[in-house]
């Protein structure tokens, strides 16, 4: 019971950050956007398993890091900072990913991860300006842990392994939403969808750390 209660003071905390954001209440989305986050957190410390003890770990850091880079992400000024933060979020949870069952090198996931990356910086490379490399070096990495969330699934095809694959895929979307939004052209309705398809892939990977057993 416990669990679901959490689960839908998640979903309630990410609709009233999400609207307050629509309607430009910034006070009020500036606590709420950090506090969605802290309550998916805390559904990995309270409810996580220990084993495996490095997919907890390395999950509950990653988290961590996507809070700090939600906080900083709230003033523009600190746009490289929060990127920064998203960067280290990445590399842990491919980490978690890796962890289970060691590195998968299952090409063609990979190939369709490059080409679509590699297309999607060439469209927003003109928007880029100074961040032309860090922009870069971040794609390779979010489509690296996206890679191994997938082949993850494709090896195990568990219902958790599935639910891992979705949210990789969600946050890759979240992340192009948002390098369209602000490196192309902004538009409507962008901040609902970035932090739906966030909070979704942040709140499905916490909710995994239930339900994972070792593979090895």
């Amino acid at each position: 019971m416990g669990k679901k209660i959490l689960n839908v003071a998640i979903l309630i905390s990410a609709f009233a950050a999400i609207y307050s954001q629509y309607v430009k209440n910034l006070e009020l989305y500036n606590y709420l956007k950090p506090l969605t986050t802290i309550l998916i957190i805390a559904v990995v410390v309270v409810f996580g398993k220990r084993k495996p003890k490095k997919y907890f770990i390395t999950v509950l850091t990653a988290l961590l890091f996507c809070l700090l880079g939600d906080t900083l992400l709230l003033n523009n000024n600190y746009f490289i900072y929060g990127l920064a933060s998203f960067l280290v979020a990445h590399i842990l949870f491919a980490y978690s990913f890796i962890s289970l069952n060691g590195i998968n090198l299952n090409i063609r996931p990979l190939v369709v991860l490059l080409t679509t990356g590699i297309a999607y910086y060439s469209f927003i490379y003109k928007g880029l300006g100074e961040l032309v490399i860090v922009v870069g070096v971040y794609i390779l990495f979010i489509l690296f842990m996206c890679w191994q969330g997938i082949n993850l699934y494709i090896k195990h095809k568990g219902g958790v392994f599935l639910a891992i694959a979705i949210a990789v895929s969600l946050f890759l979307i979240s992340d192009a939403i948002l390098a369209y939004n602000k490196f192309v052209q902004a538009f409507n309705y962008s901040g609902v969808l970035i932090l739906l398809t966030y909070w979704l892939a942040i709140g499905i990977i916490a909710n995994s750390t239930m339900h994972l057993k070792n593979t090895k």
